[in-house]
């Protein structure tokens, strides 16, 4: 199965993995609605793929991902109706997180802002680097917490750590991020950014595992390597 046509991601299938990455290092890998509409038809199509068994999630450049591009809505002439469509296209993703049926390590390379820390509580397994912090800044922006976090946030690191993140607007560094079960490992940019080091992460999965996810879905995935 070949991934064709995105524009706004690198989608790339190496093997049994499925690699996506975020990739507008101009503007801080920031996501507009055609990101999040590519990142939701990846995670759905990859359900269909038996040869992929894991999807890893990270950035290009510095960022991981600065959150939501804004930039061009002030010239949109009917707001309303670019809302309403980027809502649906927003929960489509949202929902293709909750429903893909593969593995999804996030890879955090780098600093993570709104989506870019909203979607770790959507993963399998998130892993950073040493540069990575985490920044949830709804509050501040006037803004509800997105993507399910003001659930999956305190079932991750216990309610007042949420508390502090999505309405006090704290940041995370990696390490408390590690602290806070946020991430479960820390490495070095340079071992994080090389897909050649992600590979190995399939290696751990060479018999059945059982995926549960906190939504009540369970599925048993077979991962044959070769």
């Amino acid at each position: 199965m070949s991934y064709l046509g995105f524009e706004h991601l690198i989608v790339q299938k190496e093997g049994k993995i499925l690699v996506i990455k975020f990739n507008n290092p101009a503007k801080k890998n920031c996501l507009n609605r055609f990101a999040y509409k590519e990142l939701g038809r990846a995670l759905s199509e990859v359900n269909n793929d038996e040869e992929v068994t894991i999807v890893v999630i990270t950035g290009v450049g510095e960022y991981f991902t600065a959150g939501n591009e804004l930039s061009g809505t002030g010239q949109i002439p009917d707001l309303d109706a670019y809302f309403e469509e980027s809502n649906e296209i927003f929960k489509n993703m949202i929902n293709s997180f909750i429903n893909c049926t593969k593995l999804i390590f996030t890879l955090v390379n780098g600093p993570s802002i709104g989506i870019g820390t909203t979607i770790v509580g959507l993963s399998d397994v998130t892993w950073c680097a040493e540069e990575a912090h985490f920044l949830t800044p709804f509050s501040k922006l006037g803004l509800v917490p997105e993507a399910c976090s003001s659930y999956t946030f305190p079932l991750i690191m216990g309610r007042s750590k949420a508390t502090e993140m999505l309405l006090l607007n704290e940041k995370l560094t990696a390490q408390e991020a590690y602290h806070f079960n946020f991430v479960s490992r820390i490495f070095k940019l340079s071992e994080l950014d090389s897909v050649v080091f992600a590979t190995k992460l399939i290696h751990l999965w060479r018999t059945i595992k059982v995926k549960t996810s906190m939504f009540g879905v369970c599925s048993v995935h077979v991962l044959c390597i070769s």
